[in-house]
């Protein structure tokens, strides 16, 4: 996984009354699910691991543009774009963001 950046240049998160984040722009963001591991870096760069097996996947997502609502295990933008990881099973998802092999 890749090394979160410095704290004083990391974006300020603002709590909400809802209990969610507020931020304006894209802070490294974890990602954990039952078998799935992975970190979304605030370039866009997203690496996923299993369990086990080590590293699966490398993926740079575009349009993650702030502001942004973060919540566990999800990351949502403007018009619903986001990155969404279930809870349960291992089905990451994303909606609205284009991505690139890498």
């Amino acid at each position: 996984m890749d090394s979160a950046p410095a704290a004083d240049s990391a974006p300020a998160l603002r709590p909400r009354a809802d209990g969610l984040l507020d931020v304006a722009g894209a802070p490294a963001f974890p990602i954990m699910a039952p078998r799935l591991q992975g970190e979304l870096t605030p370039d866009g760069r997203l690496s996923l691991a299993l369990w086990g097996r080590g590293e699966g996947a490398r993926l740079k997502l575009e349009g993650l543009d702030g502001p942004l609502v973060l919540a566990p295990g999800r990351i949502v933008g403007q018009q619903g774009k986001g990155l969404f990881v279930a809870q349960s099973a291992c089905d990451p998802r994303w909606s609205g963001t284009p991505t690139r092999r890498r």
